[in-house]
């Protein structure tokens, strides 16, 4: 019967692509989704320093202006706009994470 034969043929090949493709495919995720987490580490600490920045320098404006830009929502706004950027620099970068990782649906 062929078939022991073709099934002995098959195990061989599967076991040549585990060993030279898995290790591949692993290295290409981790290294892929480690520049996502990089990518969202460095914009978040980025915004969080824009903000520092913006609530040190309002120091040296008057006290009521500084009130009045917190009870209009200034700040909170502010860091609002910021948390948005952070949420589409982190989508491009994993978009650009599944780009890279195509080959693995056959393109």
């Amino acid at each position: 019967m062929p078939l022991p034969v073709f099934g002995a043929a098959i195990g061989g090949i599967a076991v040549v692509l585990a060993k030279y493709l898995v290790p591949y495919i692993i290295t290409r995720v981790v290294i892929s989704l480690g520049l996502t987490l990089l990518t969202f580490v460095g914009v978040d600490l980025l915004t969080d320093y824009i903000v520092s920045q913006v609530r040190g320098a309002s120091g040296n404006i008057g006290a009521d202006l500084v009130s009045i830009l917190a009870l209009a929502g200034a700040f909170d706004w502010l860091e609002i706009v910021l948390a948005a950027l952070v949420a589409s620099a982190n989508i491009r970068s994993l978009r650009g994470t599944f780009k890279s990782l195509s080959f693995l649906v056959g393109s």
